[in-house]
C-alpha cells in the first residue's frame, strides 16, 4: 500500500471532495480520512471498494498497483540489458533500450540506459544526445554520477 495514502488524497482532490465529504460518504470521520492522506494509517479493507466507487477507479489504481508493477516492469529491463552488457552483447542491450522506449518515452532511466550502451559500442553523437536529453530529468543521483563517469571515460 505504498501509493494509498497519495492516491487518496488526488483522487479526492480530483473529485472536489473535502476531507468532509469523503468522510460523509463513507460514514466515518474526516479525522480519519485526514489520517490515511499522511499515511498515517490506512482505511479498514472493507472500505477499498466503496473508495474505488466513489473515486470510479480501481482498488488496482487507488492502491497503486499499477506504479508497483511498472517499477518491477522497468527493473527487470534493466536487468536484462545490462546481463547483455556484461556478455558485451552490446546490439542486444541496444535492442533491449529502444524496445523499452517505445513504451516509456520519458523515463530517464531507459534513456541513459541506452545513452550507456551506446557509448559502450562508441557510438558517441547519439550517446551524448541522449545524454543531455535524459540528465536533465533524471533525480536518481547515482544515475546521473554513472552517466557523467561514463561521459569521462568512454566519450
Amino acid at each position: 500500500m505504498l501509493y494509498l495514502a497519495e492516491n487518496i488524497k488526488k483522487y479526492r482532490m480530483l473529485k472536489n471532495f473535502t476531507q468532509e465529504d469523503l468522510a460523509e460518504y463513507l460514514g466515518i470521520t474526516p479525522q480519519s480520512v485526514s489520517k490515511w492522506e499522511r499515511g498515517e494509517s490506512y482505511p479498514d479493507i472493507t472500505l477499498l471498494p466503496a473508495l474505488a466507487n466513489i473515486f470510479e477507479t480501481s482498488i488496482d489504481l487507488l492502491v497503486g498497483m499499477d506504479d508497483i508493477r511498472a517499477k518491477k516492469t522497468r527493473f527487470e529491463i534493466h536487468k536484462k540489458a545490462v546481463d547483455h552488457q556484461r556478455k558485451e552483447e552490446y546490439e542486444m542491450a541496444e535492442k533491449v533500450y529502444r524496445d523499452a522506449l517505445l513504451i516509456y518515452p520519458n523515463k530517464p532511466g531507459m534513456i541513459l540506459g541506452l545513452a550507456s550502451t551506446l557509448a559502450l559500442k562508441g557510438e558517441t553523437h547519439e550517446a551524448i544526445e541522449l545524454m543531455e536529453r535524459g540528465l536533465p530529468i533524471s533525480i536518481n543521483e547515482k544515475q546521473k554520477s554513472t552517466i557523467r563517469a561514463l561521459c569521462v571515460f568512454f566519450i
